[in-house]
């Protein structure tokens, strides 16, 4: 009878693992850049030369819920960039979720992947990796001296993902067909190492690894539409955080940020638009960046773009930086290549703090 059980027991088990695999579908898909970027710096008087470097690998997971006629899609990513010789924290959680549709409903949950806030739509062809983020540290001077900031005012923002930073959290997503998606995260608390380990207990970071603490929490909000007109691409997304020191008084806590975001198409030619403003209570910091995008496809395989945009930081004594930049992105079939070159004037807006970077980047989809 033992005997019997056990073979009815792995019959079944066996058949289940048949129907679950019958039912969903893995992929995995990849992305490699190799390039080189030149920077040069009034500040500093010279220059820097540099190959870059990122590779992701993403393992997805999809099938179909036996609830509700509904679907999901799962996965994870493994992104190693030029600089990562440890366990860091974007090995641990980059894109790492499970998606759950029935319809025009989405529910989500995990991390790095459900951004409501965290769109851009001045840069067209190249996304992060524009004329925006190419002069983003051309006014870093040595250790010695800290005449100078290294960071810039437009990089700030954009670099905080427009307020939605990194945390497990829930997501929804409710699209309305001819209008467009609204959407909602909340992420409880802020931070990598606030994550439990598999049996809920508190878990310590790995040695080497780079996570932060944080543990206040953050919700956004975005709409993403285009009214049903094709050519139209709408964004404007909210973000609610609270202060990265725990303790402030609830006015001093709060840090927003506010964005819109409008782009069209007309023909070959493709305009973007970006305004978001980030508001730091605790400092009393307030951040205005204006962006701006046009791209013009040449033809099916060379397009070429130029990017401007001004930020300004309502500080005392600080002036206005203004950036300027172009990009060319050739087909070469398989592997892609862009060329990206750029100008900043008074980073991180201290006056005269200018500087220019060109960075060339092969890439390839697998």
């Amino acid at each position: 009878m033992k005997k019997i059980n056990k073979v009815a027991i792995s019959s079944l088990a066996a058949l289940m693992l048949t129907t679950s695999l019958a039912n969903s579908q893995t992929t995995i898909t990849g992305d490699m850049r190799i390039g080189m970027k030149a920077t040069s710096s009034d500040n500093k008087g010279g220059s820097d030369t540099k190959f870059v470097k990122e590779t992701q690998i993403n393992f997805t997971n999809a099938g179909n819920l036996n609830f509700g006629g509904g679907k999901y899609v799962a996965g994870f990513s493994l992104e190693y960039d030029g600089n990562d010789t440890a366990f860091a924290n974007a090995q641990h959680i980059e894109n790492t979720y499970i998606d759950m549709l029935f319809g025009n409903t989405m529910v989500t949950f995990g991390n790095d992947h459900f951004k409501p806030a965290n769109v851009l739509l001045s840069e067209i062809i190249n996304g992060p990796h524009g004329v925006f983020n190419i002069v983003n540290e051309v006014g870093r001077v040595s250790t010695s001296t800290t005449a100078k900031g290294d960071q810039s005012i437009i990089r700030t923002v954009y670099d905080g993902e427009k307020g939605d930073g990194v945390g497990f959290g829930i997501g929804l997503r409710q699209t309305m067909p001819n209008v467009g998606a609204f959407s909602v995260n909340y992420i409880p608390n802020r931070g990598n190492d606030s994550l439990m380990n598999d049996t809920g207990s508190l878990n310590t970071a790995a040695a080497g690894s780079t996570f932060t603490s944080d543990p206040n929490s953050q919700i956004s909000l975005g709409f993403r539409g285009n009214f049903g007109v094709k050519a139209l691409d709408l964004h404007v997304g909210y973000n609610q955080r609270e202060s990265d020191t725990p303790g402030q008084s609830a006015a001093a806590a709060k840090v927003t940020n506010t964005t819109v975001g409008i782009g069209y198409k007309f023909g070959n030619l493709a305009v973007g638009l970006d305004a978001t403003d980030n508001q730091y209570n605790a400092t009393g910091s307030d951040y205005k960046v204006r962006t701006l995008g046009l791209a013009y496809a040449v033809d099916k395989d060379l397009t070429v773009q130029y990017n401007h945009g001004r930020g300004n930081d309502s500080t005392a004594g600080s002036v206005k930086e203004k950036v300027h930049g172009v990009t060319i992105a050739q087909s070469l079939g398989p592997v892609g290549l862009t060329i990206s070159a750029a100008k900043i004037d008074n980073s991180n807006g201290i006056a005269a703090n200018d500087g220019k970077a060109v960075m060339a980047n092969l890439g390839v989809r697998f």
